[in-house]
């Protein structure tokens, strides 16, 4: 692949070329400099802050161009980054300088690969992909997999006999799971994975590993077969499936949960719910759920906050009613 690197100190050039070790890499200081030829490159790669100017100007440049090549702007201050960025240029990725940086970058550019190899195919409006979404969702899940592997393996080292091989099948079940999430996401890339109905969707959800234990306690309302024509039913199957997991493991007593999840069809838009009767919270922590601020809920905020990304990138818009002791109810407005 080539990549065009846009760096004004030679320190951090140098780590960014081993970092993308095996691939071309072409250095430049000053993106104005005549002799650029972008349309030459697969990726552009930008630290945020440059002598000449910022990531930003780069990016506005491109878009005076018509340019979609996808732009990874790599910092060591990625809180200075205006948010504004992300929201104004498709195909933009931020990622911070750090040990995780080239397991991350290279998954990006594996999604990046195989979506490439389909773009001269027939143009399908509900499956325009954002790689942002789906890059961050990735890394999320993964992370709370790989968190759950290492809490059991950490239990398991105390246990004996029974106890212990069903820990150690807990950790084996928690890697399947993980894997499944991988094979899922990359297949939806390259387009073979998709759900004919939100009935298939709701279908598919209860067959989940963890969700399928506590099925009796959910039930699904509405109008299952209608269309959603502004957003793909795979990221609907990402969305309901996060807060009905939500909706359990922040449950105070399993045994008397219950989940209502419905499909309202009215005029000019659809309205999907997820209800249920478990611990709930007070109005500060709900206005603030669905938000980067939010960080509490044993660590599923930054999950929510990529769940409001995918909803408001397709037109959508959540909101949530809560009372302590009483339970949740998350309403998700879509129009036709």
């Amino acid at each position: 692949m080539k990549f065009l690197l846009f760096e004004d100190d030679k320190a951090d050039s140098i780590f960014m070329k081993n970092v993308l070790k095996g691939h071309q890499v072409d250095v430049y200081e000053d993106f104005l400099s005549s002799d650029i030829h972008f349309e030459n490159y697969d990726f552009i790669v930008s630290d945020y802050f440059l002598k000449s100017g910022t990531a930003l100007d780069i990016m506005n440049y491109l878009n005076s161009k018509n340019s979609n090549i996808p732009f990874i702007v790599v910092t060591g201050k990625a809180n200075d980054v205006p948010k504004l960025f992300l929201n104004t240029f498709a195909n933009t990725i931020i990622l911070s300088k750090n040990d995780d940086l080239r397991y991350l970058l290279q998954y990006y550019i594996n999604f990046v690969k195989v979506n490439n190899k389909h773009q001269n195919t027939e143009v399908d409006l509900e499956r325009n992909l954002d790689y942002e979404l789906l890059f961050k969702q990735l890394v999320h899940d993964l992370k709370n997999d790989l968190s759950v592997c290492k809490t059991l393996n950490e239990l398991q080292q105390d246990e004996e006999g029974e106890e212990k091989i069903e820990i150690l099948n807990m950790i084996a079940n928690q890697s399947v799971y993980a894997a499944g999430k991988l094979t899922d996401i990359m297949h939806f890339v390259s387009k073979k994975l998709e759900y004919s109905s939100l009935a298939n969707v709701f279908d598919n959800i209860l067959t989940n590993e963890f969700i399928k234990k506590h099925k009796e306690n959910i039930n699904i309302t509405g109008d299952v077969d209608v269309e959603i024509n502004v957003i793909s039913k795979y990221y609907v199957n990402v969305i309901l499936k996060n807060l009905i997991e939500n909706s359990i493991k922040h449950s105070s007593n399993n045994s008397k949960l219950k989940i209502e999840i419905g499909v309202e069809n009215a005029k000019g838009y659809i309205l999907l719910s997820v209800c249920d009767n478990g611990a709930g919270m007070n109005h500060e922590t709900a206005s603030s759920l669905f938000h980067e601020e939010q960080s509490s809920m044993n660590g599923s905020g930054i999950g929510l906050t990529i769940l409001n990304q995918i909803i408001s990138e397709h037109k959508g818009i959540v909101s949530v009613k809560s009372l302590e002791g009483i339970g949740t109810d998350i309403y998700i407005k879509f129009p036709k």
